[in-house]
């Protein structure tokens, strides 16, 4: 790898750009596709109990507990990155970034603020966004569509690898 003076970017995100980057954590993150799979297992084992034994107490709460799991999947996944996106002002103001080994420099209409790559955990690379990870939940998002060209890309790679470590593998 070699030395990096500094990446700089500016964008503002387009409408729905977070909505989408932010879903596409959410169902990284939460495994979607098993629990989908596992609460519809479930339902139809409460048919099956509910149509051969006459189990209906059991088959009803097997199929009730399944239904509000998959009502909770589907809230957090399409309604919450939305509800984010629209209660979040500063997501629609101008970003100005700047990276470089001594740290992250953000500024925008209401930040400007010198930070240190310490309070990132965690960096992923996806398909169209980087995603830096502080905390539990907050993730700072960037799309790929900000870099002048490929090198820029290729320079954050190498800043976020040598100050966060490799990106961690994103399961699908």
């Amino acid at each position: 790898m070699s030395y990096v003076p500094s990446v700089n970017i500016n964008f503002t995100y387009h409408p729905g750009e977070y909505v989408r980057a932010l879903r596409y954590v959410q169902t990284r993150r939460l495994a979607v596709r098993r629990d989908v799979v596992v609460a519809i297992l479930t339902i139809i084992t409460g048919i099956y109990f509910w149509v051969s034994n006459g189990l209906t107490i059991w088959a009803g709460l097997l199929c009730g507990v399944a239904f509000i799991f998959l009502l909770l999947l589907t809230f957090v996944v399409f309604v919450t990155p939305y509800l984010v996106e629209r209660s979040t002002p500063k997501l629609r103001e101008q970003y100005q970034l700047s990276f470089s080994d001594e740290g992250i420099h953000f500024k925008t209409t209401s930040i400007d603020a010198h930070l240190a790559w310490s309070i990132y955990s965690v960096w992923w690379d996806g398909p169209d966004y980087f995603f830096l990870f502080h905390g539990k939940r907050d993730v700072t998002i960037i799309p790929f569509r900000v870099f002048s060209n490929s090198d820029d890309m290729t320079s954050f790679r190498e800043l976020a690898t040598r100050q966060l470590g490799m990106a961690a593998l994103v399961k699908c």
